[in-house]
């Protein structure tokens, strides 16, 4: 059999906010973005530090009843260090206001934590690039009828976590194994080297990340096996042989992400990995064209 194997890594990402898309700029063009979900964390009591007056000491109480103290220096939109004259804690707890103006998530402390190790719920998982593969998140998200009704669910309180965007970049690393002898050995490098284009790449990633986790929201690809071979839009991974692809996460910062489907997968630790099955894939499909050339050479 001719073996095309990749693995697919995360580039680059961002974590951000709802109220950030508006006025979001990546540094770099994401592929995917996930919905998360994450459990609340709420302020319990604050109070200016001290000895430095740019440092607030706080204690933080998780969803689940777990306490955490610590301090931080909050900056201003700008990046500036903050002198902290005043702090208020919002009614539902969530919130801490600095000088009046300067507003803090509980949460987004702890995400920013680099000893905390949250778990993300997957709610819906999506391209970052539309159909025409030419729209960005930015664009796709400010409108987004998924995103929008998840939001309808928190404001119903259906939904009793807070919302996250996280967008990703990937590549793929290709690892092309043949044999080296007899008529398998006809192909030729260009061939072996020849690899599906980006917009396959990116509809089979998400494909499958779909079907792996089966997130709530989402309605394509969650059942059945992926890919199959009427599945045009990653047509070239079955042309160009490749019969297997792994998905890593090793590049992302350690957390965890879960679903009703899949209860507990730490990162960077596991990886999905599976094979892309079809009659195309087998080794007579490839050589049998090279036989048949040489057979009306003779």
């Amino acid at each position: 059999m001719f073996s095309g194997h990749s693995i697919v890594t995360i580039n680059n990402y961002d974590l951000i906010q709802v109220s950030d898309i508006k006025n979001y700029s990546a540094n770099f063009n994401p592929h995917l973005y996930f919905i998360l979900g994450v459990s609340r964390w709420y302020f319990k009591k604050v109070r200016i530090y001290f000895f430095d007056r740019t440092k607030v000491k706080y204690t933080v109480i998780s969803e689940d009843g777990i306490k955490y103290s610590n301090t931080f220096q909050p900056k201003d939109k700008k990046g500036n260090l903050l002198k902290i004259n005043k702090l208020e804690i919002s009614r539902d707890t969530l919130f801490l206001t600095i000088n009046g103006t300067e507003k803090f998530s509980a949460t987004d402390i702890m995400l920013r934590n680099k000893i905390f190790k949250p778990a993300f719920k997957i709610l819906y998982i999506g391209q970052a690039k539309g159909n025409d593969f030419n729209r960005f998140a930015q664009d796709r998200l400010k409108s987004h009828s998924t995103l929008q009704y998840i939001l309808s669910q928190m404001v119903d309180s259906k939904i009793v976590y807070d919302i996250r965007l996280l967008l990703l970049s990937t590549s793929e690393e290709k690892i092309t194994t043949t044999m080296d002898s007899g008529e398998f050995a006809k192909i030729s490098v260009d061939e072996i080297l020849d690899f599906p284009d980006e917009s396959n790449h990116i509809n089979l990633v998400e494909a499958k990340l779909i079907n792996y986790f089966k997130p709530e929201f989402n309605e394509k690809f969650k059942n059945g096996n992926v890919p199959e071979e009427h599945h045009k839009s990653y047509d070239d991974y079955y042309k160009k042989k490749f019969n297997s692809m792994v998905i890593t996460f090793e590049n992302l910062f350690p957390c965890s992400f879960y679903t009703d489907h899949v209860k507990d997968f730490t990162v960077p630790f596991k990886n999905i990995d599976y094979s892309i099955i079809g009659s195309e894939n087998f080794f007579e499909s490839v050589i049998d064209p090279y036989i048949n050339l040489k057979e009306k050479q003779k």
